[in-house]
């Protein structure tokens, strides 16, 4: 399984601390700093997991991870943010899409992400 991690943020910091994080752990890491920039890599990358901002311009979170469960039916979808209240409102509409997935609030400790990417990628736990 290629262990390939999409991040989709609009905050350089997240996506850059993200990347860090687990390419240190031996993980392929891509970055979108937008919804659009997000769904036009899932046509170009293998990735298996996707961890997502709710909060993005344009297309936001749950949208792209409704298409993230379209193009790539067996990867691993991580909604997160800041905005306790925002993932409470949307969490009806993210819990329809199905499949595996999960929600995590900012701040977060490197351990959490490296958590989740290893429980899926290794252990094929997580869903």
């Amino acid at each position: 399984m290629t262990k390939r991690v999409l991040v989709v943020d609009d905050s350089k910091i997240v996506c850059k601390g993200i990347k860090r994080i687990l390419e240190d752990e031996g993980y392929s890491v891509d970055v979108a700093y937008s919804g659009e920039e997000g769904a036009g890599m899932l046509k170009k990358k293998d990735c298996r997991m996707a961890i997502i901002d709710l909060v993005l311009p344009g297309m936001d979170g749950v949208e792209l991870c409704r298409l993230v469960k379209e193009k790539l039916t067996d990867a691993k979808i991580v909604l997160m943010s800041g905005y306790i209240s925002k993932l409470k409102e949307r969490k009806e509409e993210f819990d329809a899409i199905g499949g595996c997935k999960e929600v995590i609030e900012k701040p977060f400790e490197s351990e959490k992400i490296i958590s989740l990417a290893n429980d899926f990628f290794e252990h094929g736990h997580g869903c």
